[in-house]
């Protein structure tokens, strides 16, 4: 089963991608709606754990370009995420590009 989510993933990598970025914007837009602060434990890092922590968490092994997500601290600091400024971050502008 192992071999089959792997070449799941190699097929399609955008998928996890994709997924990521639409749950993001349900929970932006659910926020707005009820007027209650993201915050990044509570609300992004699940979505993360889902679609993003195999490549860029905590395994050092699986880890790609030693971006860990895993860690609020070092996603800031890799300028991954930049609270406040969506268009500024690395991982939103890496989503919603065309280039494969």
């Amino acid at each position: 089963m192992k071999n089959a989510e792997h070449n799941i993933c190699r097929t399609s990598p955008r998928s996890p991608i994709v997924a990521c970025c639409l749950a993001m914007m349900g929970l932006l837009s659910a926020s707005a709606a009820a007027a209650e602060p993201l915050g990044y434990n509570r609300d992004i890092r699940p979505i993360l754990v889902d679609t993003c922590f195999s490549c860029h968490g905590p395994d050092s092994a699986a880890r790609k370009a030693d971006l860990r997500l895993d860690q609020r601290d070092a996603a800031i600091t890799m300028s991954a995420i930049k609270p406040g400024d969506p268009a500024a971050s690395e991982m939103m502008r890496r989503i919603l590009s065309t280039d494969p």
